[in-house]
């Protein structure tokens, strides 16, 4: 039996790739809990990380972090 970390990761990629690749909400609904709730940021030409909260292995809560990736860093070795 898979643990609820493997299930949640299985969970998030197969919505993941149904809403933002397939373009396919209504596949992806069955993945996203009753209380669903995407918190968006303003949206920026670059860099995302996309953050889930799972509830009884639904997705609950959608965060997309955004940032421009600049032409010149302080860091010389960037921002990944």
């Amino acid at each position: 039996m898979p643990s609820d970390l493997e299930s949640n990761k299985k969970n998030v990629a197969e919505f993941y790739d149904l809403i933002i690749n397939k373009k396919d909400f209504k596949s992806a609904r069955r993945f996203m809990g009753d209380r669903y709730k995407q918190h968006k940021t303003p949206k920026v030409q670059r860099t995302i990380i996309e953050i889930f909260r799972l509830e009884n292995g639904k997705i609950s809560k959608h965060w997309d972090v955004i940032q421009e990736i600049p032409e010149t860093s302080a860091n010389p070795k960037g921002m990944f």
